[in-house]
């Protein structure tokens, strides 16, 4: 039985289960915790190639017990992430499927606060959404966010109830423009169900400790499970980890972290054998990320002045990880959305921050008002393509449902500002968030490599602008209309796309759907910003390429 028992329910026993023995190589292997392969530009876990399903069938007939007749069949489900494995437990009595549920293996990434903070988040957030919306975050069954001797399985897991349904991502292209505005519309409603939970400080949930006065009090923000501070190295490094008072300290701690990672090798004793172990272009990467964080760090509290704030900055609960193949639905109800999973990395965020936009909402390069036209793609057989994804190729080259998926994200994310904004929770006007939003996607660039861009010339550019912006600051020190990062990075609409005076009108074929009026632009409460209107460092690129997105955010 979990130490956690306060935080579970656990169904009750029908018969004593039998014992289940392991073999013991099997013990030995799944114990084996080799994690990051740092031999590209980017670390990437590694999953030990280990067959773990008597492991996950051991752990789940002791945890809830079943009896000795019932057969449990384990399988992977789905197509598991790189930081862990999720498998599909059914359980079987006289030829009948009694029980279903899921299991995530994680890698130590982050060892103890990633499982913690995945499973507070779940029940965070099934409490403000549970029996109010059709749609379902999986319940906890029991969990263990450490490894011991008595973890059969030596990894951390988490048992949860099945989420029925199908990956939206299976469907996306099957489904029509009023079935995409729905999907999109009940994603915003469903974030409006818990986005209104206000947190002191930026970090992942952890429970706080009930009182008389509160038996059930709301989790509060702890230490910060992100990618950027457990990928590869970063865990060595002694750096602050959440949570965090404010933005400020947030920035902070990142380029304290960048610092370490990509400082100065000349004057080490072990710079020159580290200096053969890396590539000509990481030499150059680590030389740039240095500069770049150490320049930073001297107009930080220009840009981020609340250092000097008594009280913690307020933030709001976000998923971080909404994409398209985390958003369960049903094929045989008009798509309509039956679960939200992949809450790993949930976290609370301030408003210049938040991620609340969906993720998948974000695939775009330049917003794309014009329809892609069909004939003037090539066929995929012709290209020699094969579909990337598993959906249907319709014949098409992988580029026409790039440009497609731009021209969707254009029409949908207007559609989910409207839904936001008539439900009280939203603002969509970002301006005045564009210069921390520039800043943190120099942070970025220590830490990622840019998707379909040349590594060393994208650092490059950064660091232009971090020259460019820091001497702004010198000169104007009282303004904050400073050169944007987007220019820097030469984004700008395509050529062949004309400018739409009507920002707030979206057309698919002969249906128009429009969204009258201005948001007003102001703070807490209702008020959350999406994710920036325009471009990052490196921008964004549809699912195929977002080569990060695969090793940061699974």
């Amino acid at each position: 039985m979990s130490k956690r028992a306060e935080l579970i329910k656990m169904e009750p026993p029908e018969l004593p289960a039998p014992p289940v023995e392991l073999p013991a190589d099997e013990v030995k292997h799944a114990k084996h915790h080799d994690v990051w392969d740092e031999s590209s530009n980017i670390p990437k876990p590694v999953f030990p190639k280990i067959d773990l399903r008597k492991a996950v069938e051991l752990v789940y007939r002791r945890v809830c017990k079943v009896p000795a007749q019932d057969i449990c069949n384990v399988n992977l489900y789905i197509t598991p992430g790189t930081h862990s494995k999720l498998y599909l437990i059914e359980r079987m009595r006289s030829g009948v499927t009694t029980q279903q549920h899921l299991m995530r293996v994680c890698l130590p990434v982050d060892p103890g606060h990633r499982t913690l903070s995945e499973v507070t988040a779940l029940n965070h957030v099934r409490k403000r959404t549970n029996n109010v919306l059709p749609i379902t975050v999986p319940k906890v069954i029991d969990y263990e966010n450490t490894v011991t001797d008595e973890n059969e399985l030596g990894f951390e897991w988490v048992l949860m109830s099945y989420v029925p349904g199908e990956p939206a991502i299976r469907h996306w292209r099957k489904m029509t423009m009023e079935q995409k505005v729905s999907f999109v519309e009940q994603i915003a409603e469903f974030q409006s169900r818990y986005i209104s939970d206000r947190f002191e400080g930026i970090g992942s949930l952890v429970p706080s400790m009930p009182t008389n006065d509160n038996p059930d009090p709301n989790p509060v923000a702890g230490h910060l499970v992100h990618p950027f501070f457990f990928s590869g190295s970063a865990l060595d490094h002694d750096v602050n980890r959440g949570p965090f008072k404010s933005s400020h300290d947030f920035v902070m701690a990142l380029l304290d972290l960048a610092g370490k990672m990509n400082y100065p090798l000349e004057d080490t004793e072990d710079g020159e054998e580290i200096k053969k172990m890396l590539t000509p272009i990481q030499l150059i990467a680590r030389e740039k990320r240095y500069k770049i964080a150490s320049s930073l760090d001297s107009i930080l509290s220009r840009i981020f002045p609340d250092a000097m704030l008594e009280d913690p900055e307020s933030t709001i609960l976000s998923h971080n990880n909404m994409t398209l193949s985390n958003i369960r639905v049903d094929p045989d109800d008009s798509y309509k959305i039956t679960g939200i999973v992949g809450w790993s990395l949930a976290s609370t965020s301030p408003p210049w921050k938040t991620s609340n936009v969906p993720l998948f909402l974000t695939y775009i390069k330049a917003p794309r008002e014009k329809r892609p036209e069909e004939h003037r793609y090539h066929d995929a057989q012709w290209m020699g393509e094969e579909d990337l994804l598993p959906l249907s190729p319709n014949g098409k080259e992988q580029q026409y449902w790039r440009d497609m998926m731009e021209y969707e994200v254009t029409q949908l994310l207007r559609v989910y500002c409207a839904k936001m904004k008539s439900l009280g929770k939203w603002n969509c006007n970002t301006e005045r968030h564009k210069p921390k939003k520039d800043v943190w996607a120099a942070v970025e660039a220590c830490f990622m490599n840019p998707p379909g861009e040349d590594l060393v010339q994208g650092l490059e550019r950064v660091e232009k602008w971090v020259e460019d912006i820091t001497a702004w600051i010198v000169a104007h020190d009282n303004d904050i209309l400073m050169p944007t990062l987007e220019k820097q990075l030469n984004w700008a609409k395509p050529e062949d796309e004309e400018e739409d005076d009507d920002e707030q009108t979206m057309v698919e074929d002969s249906e128009e759907i429009s969204v009258q009026g201005e948001p007003e632009d102001k703070d807490f409460p209702g008020e959350y910003s999406p994710v920036s209107e325009t471009p990052s460092a490196w921008g964004e690129t549809p699912l195929q390429d977002r080569e990060y997105e695969a090793v940061f955010y699974s």
